[in-house]
């Protein structure tokens, strides 16, 4: 069943971000509270109370606030304190979260923290000084991984620190237990590792800047693991970013494969993860990604030249090239004496990132298909789409068609009447009214066998599990195209890394919000204005669905919310159309209308 609560703290803006494993602990330190009508809540209390139910006033010298749910009101982590008196002026029912409890939240789930901190800034709350620095430093996670000792990881880990430090102001963490040292390599004297001390030690000041050693004015370097005699509490990390991101712009770790739990808390965490391949890890590497990264992550694929030489490497990937070092040189020396032949490609991985977010939807959402063919011919295209359920499938039909001509043809052939009545396979499964086996099948004929993070444009989506969601940005593509098409309860889900996955429309539809979380830094969100008026097209079978979603009480609690957070905002008008052909013919008639938006979101 779905947590009712979960879905109530979701709908706040500020948490609309989380995900569920963070809204369930969240929901483990809330406290409800009965308010009678005519009840006095006082804004100085040291806590944060979120509207479950009922009317609340807000009283002001000037004026006096109404709120309903899912509104809120007290104090909020990073903003100045407010003040005034709220008043139920019905029964009322109101989350009540403790200042201590929510600022122990964001300081162990730090893309938490900083989803959080792009709503205050984006609603223009007061941020605290801390509040400003955390925002403005706008700290990215990149991880250096491999499977395999002596594949040049640390050089690598190093070279990203190096350059990123040209940017802003830098750290590299050693979280490697053995090898050569970061520290050996930046020719500074090795300093103990955090290894031996607890999460509460890792967050004092004092005993973190003893341990920072400076490289340049914009690098430092920290250790970890690196020597240690035994294995890392995993739980140190999340208050060591929380604190790092004070100071720094980018954290760099170096991250082996000999500690799980500790190789599994830092991917986690991470925004970039770049991975040393070759024919031998790449399959061990994907495994892991597949596992582990559920939170936008972005894989980036490097074959060090220096020992590929000669392999020929099949996978999508970059190379990096050999650094000579010279007598007497460090590898830090070295890097900055060969720059210039690493710019390339450290400016693609540390440019800023822009995404696009399509609503979510039934079948007016075959309108996006114009926006994406724009992109086909443009030199400036978006490094990440987001949606989910069908606009995900005709993201996918357009990423694996190659021409206007063949991406039309795919779209009439899928989406006909005669398709989608193959897909359902009335033979009850367990819990279900369909089979997912007709899913597979379609989605085997939109796509082949490629790997999501193989795309040029990265496509990003949610899924559904075990009542809770996962975004997946790594993994087979033709596994994700048919959960995306399983709508919950009707179909049977697919399964995908031995879970069973289920479309996250209309439950959890794509919102702009949820990449507030990731290291996303441009977002735009793209939506239609016929989302709530089903169409009279001659489909029988997506009639039903459009039944089916409008029948949830749940799909309204977003289907009804208004202002996304986001950088750019444009809703799409949809000509009136007589059919699932007219709707697709006339999204590619209207070019002009959707490459002025792209230039606006993209170009501008």
């Amino acid at each position: 069943m779905i947590n009712k609560d979960i879905l109530i703290l979701r709908q706040t803006p500020l948490f609309k971000h989380l995900m569920d494993e963070e809204l369930s602990a969240l929901l483990k330190v809330v406290k409800p509270l009965a308010i009678p009508k005519g009840g006095i809540i006082n804004c100085d209390s040291h806590s944060l109370y979120i509207v479950k139910k009922g009317v609340f006033e807000i009283q002001k010298p000037a004026e006096s606030i109404y709120i309903t749910p899912p509104s809120f009101f007290g104090e909020l982590p990073f903003c100045e304190k407010g003040s005034g008196i709220v008043r139920a002026i019905s029964d009322s029912i109101a989350y009540e979260l403790k200042d201590t409890d929510l600022y122990q939240f964001m300081g162990n789930n730090f893309k938490a923290l900083r989803g959080y901190l792009r709503v205050a800034d984006f609603y223009r709350f007061s941020l605290t000084d801390a509040g400003k620095k955390l925002n403005r430093n706008k700290t990215q996670i990149i991880t250096v991984f491999s499977t395999e000792k002596h594949c040049g990881k640390t050089t690598l880990a190093i070279a990203a620190a190096t350059l990123s430090s040209f940017n802003k102001k830098t750290i590299l963490l050693d979280a490697s237990y053995d090898g050569i040292s970061v520290f050996d390599m930046c020719g500074k004297q090795l300093l103990p590792p955090l290894s031996q001390k607890s999460p509460d030690e890792v967050t004092g000041q004092k005993f973190i800047e003893q341990r920072i050693e400076k490289v340049s004015e914009t690098l430092d370097i920290l250790n970890v693991a690196f020597g240690s005699k035994v294995r890392l509490n995993p739980d140190i990390i999340n208050p060591l970013l929380f604190y790092l991101s004070f100071e720094y712009s980018y954290i760099i770790i170096d991250c082996s494969n000999s500690d799980v739990a500790l190789r599994d808390t830092i991917l986690h965490n991470t925004d970039i993860l770049i991975e040393i391949i070759n024919n031998k890890s790449i399959s061990k590497l994907q495994a892991i990604n597949d596992s582990l990264l559920t939170q936008g992550q972005q894989v980036i694929y490097i074959v060090n030249k220096h020992f590929e030489k000669t392999s020929k490497i099949d996978d999508p990937h970059k190379d990096f090239d050999t650094i000579s070092i010279e007598f007497g040189e460090t590898v830090f020396q070295a890097i900055l004496r060969t720059k210039p032949q690493h710019d390339i490609l450290f400016r693609e991985i540390l440019s800023d990132k822009k995404a696009l977010v399509f609503a979510s939807g039934m079948y007016e959402t075959l309108y996006y298909a114009g926006i994406f063919e724009t992109l086909r011919d443009s030199d400036n295209v978006p490094d990440i789409i987001y949606a989910a359920g069908i606009p995900y499938v005709v993201l996918i039909a357009f990423l694996h068609s190659s021409s206007l001509k063949e991406y039309k043809k795919l779209l009439l052939s899928y989406f006909s009447d005669d398709k989608l009545h193959s897909m359902l396979d009335v033979t009850f499964p367990d819990k279900y009214l369909f089979k997912n086996d007709p899913l597979k099948s379609f989605s085997s004929s939109v796509c082949n066998a490629q790997r999501l993070e193989y795309y040029n444009i990265i496509p990003y989506t949610i899924l559904f599990s075990n009542n809770s969601s996962r975004m997946f940005t790594t993994g087979d593509i033709r596994d994700v195209v048919a959960a995306s098409f399983a709508f919950l309860p009707l179909f049977e889900g697919v399964s995908i890394n031995k879970e069973e996955y289920h479309s996250s429309f209309p439950l959890y539809p794509a919102m702009p919000e949820t990449l507030l979380r990731t290291h996303i830094q441009q977002i735009s969100f793209i939506s239609n204005n016929t989302i709530f008026n089903p169409l009279s097209l001659k489909s029988k079978v997506l009639g039903i669905f459009r039944k089916f979603v409008d029948f949830l009480p749940y799909y309204y609690l977003y289907a009804c919310d208004t202002g996304a957070v986001c950088n750019k905002e444009f809703s799409l008008q949809i000509p009136e159309v007589t059919s699932i052909d007219d709707l697709i013919e006339k999204t590619f008639d209207n070019k002009e209308n959707f490459d002025d938006i792209m230039i606006k979101i993209v170009g501008g």
